[in-house]
Order: C-alpha cells, then structure tokens, then sequence
C-alpha cells in the first residue's frame, strides 16, 4: 500500500461501478500478504562514510524533523548533538523534539524561522537533516541553499532522498535505529569557535528582537504568546489553525517536549485547530502500535487553541460540544491580524 516509511494515512479510492456490480469470485487456497517493510538500518559502509564526514566538519548543523518525533528519537537526537557538541535546528512540525531551552538549540529554522538559525544553515560546513525533508519553506531558493555544506541525510522515506536537495551520504532507514548504530562509531569533538560564531549572530538578533522592544503601552502577539507560555510553565499542549497565528505560535511558544505541539504542516488545513485536542479528547494511546492500553490526560495538562478568526467562529460550538465531557481544559486563543501593528488584542 505504502512505497514509503511515513506513517500516515492512506486514501483507498474504489470506483462507484465496482461497488455496485458483481462478479465470480474464486477464493485462492494460499493467501500471501507481503505487507510493508521498511528498510531500518543503512550499511556499514555508508555509516562510515558519514562518520569521515563528521570528523571533518568544523562548522555542523542538525536539522530536526517531524521525524524525530515519528520515531521516538529524541534521546538518540539528544546524545549525538551533545557527544558531538553539534547545534540543533528545527522545522516547524520538529519543535519540540529538542529542548528549546538546551545551550545548543537554535529554534525554528526557515522562512519564518531565527534569522540567526538560518545564518547558521548557510555558513555551516556539514548538514546532518534527521527525519526532514528540505521543504522549500526551510531552504529558500536551492540555488544558494547553504553551498558550502556536504549533507547528511537520514529518512526512512527513500523517495525524500535528493529529492529537493542532493545530499552526500544518504542514510535510508528507521532514525532511531540509524541514529543508535551511528553514535558509537563517533568521537567527541569541540566545535567552541563554531558555537562562539552563531551566540554572536543570536546576540545581535536578540538585540533587535521584539521581546527586548521598551514598553510603549501596546500589546504585542509575541509578548501575549509568551505569557501564555510563563503561565502554562510551558506544559500546554498546544494547537493551532492554519496561518500567521500559528507561525507566532511556533516561534514564541518554547517547547521542551515533544508531542506538546499539533499543527497542520505541508499543506496547511484551515479549521484544524479544534478537531486534534478533542479528538484526543481526555484520552491516548500509551505503549507500542501493539498496546491498546489508554490512560486519561491529567486535569492539569492545559490545552491552548490558537487559531485566527475565520477558523474560530467554525470551532466555538464544536469546543462547547467536546470539552465539557472531556474533563480537561482548554483555553481558546484569538490572534487578530491587526496585532502586527499592536492595536489590539481578544483572548
């Protein structure tokens, strides 16, 4: 069914004729169902050539995706950027899989990301992409798209590689699995200098940054959103519709860890804010695909719904319907577009 690694849906469509009309059927007396099975692990060899890739690199970058979270990587993410003192930036649907408040996180990358992350991406020597897909978004025009880096690109999805980007060593396989063989083959290094050189492209961002803006009596969407976080103490599962609301959710909304950030990337779907939380409602799944074991939600895990005025009005009678039986909270948050200009505010 699947020619790929991503778990997602899969759209089944049977054509109206062949629902209605009917036919002889002879049952097979063997039934082989090959399923999918993905490749996990990538061989030694390439392993080895990313290894030699890594001792050389003087100026590393890790790009952190959607797919850490997939596959429940984030210790093995967090091991190999400290062994190897490697600063970790992240895709919009990645927060959260690195610890925004970790020494060598550098936030959201992208267009709507830090400009001192992006500055990183394009002076860096050695990219290593885990579990992304060098989205347009992410690279700009691929022309100029960080030329003097050799690439590391590991994706269980074989049809991600070089897709958008050639990459150099590309390590085809399950990125907790790829991650845990590669760890060990790798030295400590001290990329200091490195670390040095990005704290004064931040140091310089922060200081123009709207978070250090002198108080002039208007209520700014950063300030909101970060006092949201303050009070929450970061713990809110946080979800957003569609558009700038949710780019300002992203950048302002520290995230520590995973799971706690639900939006609609790609091909954004407007309305999406709503139908996640409740759709988790007060429960979820715990263990393994094999385990259907639920456990209810805390009372005290907070949700906040972040979402712009045309996807709200659609949602407030869908919030009254669900989350009364629910059991758990839920704040709504509406982020007008004249916030830009700090005029107003509605929550």
């Amino acid at each position: 069914m699947r020619a790929a690694g991503d778990r997602v849906p899969v759209l089944i469509d049977i054509c109206k004729n062949a629902q209605v009309e009917s036919c002889e059927f002879v049952y097979p007396e063997e039934v082989k169902l090959p399923g999918y099975q993905p490749v996990t692990r990538s061989p030694r060899a390439l392993l080895d050539q990313a290894v030699g890739l890594i001792e050389r690199a003087k100026k590393p970058i890790i790009l952190c995706g959607h797919g850490v979270i997939m596959s429940k990587a984030e210790e093995e993410l967090m091991q190999f950027a400290v062994k190897t003192q490697t600063p970790v930036a992240s895709t919009p649907l990645g927060l959260g899989a690195f610890p925004a408040s970790h020494p060598l996180s550098l936030g959201m990358m992208g267009m709507h990301g830090e400009a001192y992350t992006n500055m990183a991406i394009q002076n860096s020597d050695l990219i290593l992409a885990f579990g992304m897909r060098f989205d347009d978004r992410v690279t700009g025009t691929l022309k100029t798209y960080a030329p003097k880096a050799k690439k590391i690109h590991i994706e269980i999805d074989s049809s991600e590689i070089h897709k958008n980007v050639f990459v150099d060593v590309p390590l085809v396989g399950d990125l907790k699995t790829v991650l845990t063989d590669l760890i060990p083959l790798v030295d400590e290094y001290d990329h200091d200098e490195w670390l040095e050189e990005i704290q004064g492209w931040k140091n310089e961002a922060d200081s123009r940054s709207i978070m250090n803006w002198e108080d002039d009596g208007k209520l700014y969407v950063a300030h909101l959103v970060a006092d949201i976080w303050k009070a929450t103490g970061g713990n809110a599962i946080v979800t957003t519709d569609v558009g700038q609301h949710q780019m300002w959710a992203a950048q302002y909304y520290q995230l520590e860890k995973p799971n706690r950030w639900i939006t609609s990337g790609g091909a954004g779907t407007m309305g999406f804010g709503s139908p996640p939380p409740s759709a988790r409602g007060s429960r979820r799944k715990t263990g393994d695909l094999g385990n259907r074991r639920r456990r209810r939600i805390p009372n005290d895990r907070r949700r906040v719904d972040d979402c712009r005025a045309g996807g709200r009005e659609r949602q407030s009678r869908h919030h009254e319907q669900q989350f009364p039986r629910h059991g758990a909270a839920m704040a709504g948050v509406l982020l007008r577009e004249t916030l830009l200009r700090g005029q107003h505010a509605h929550a």
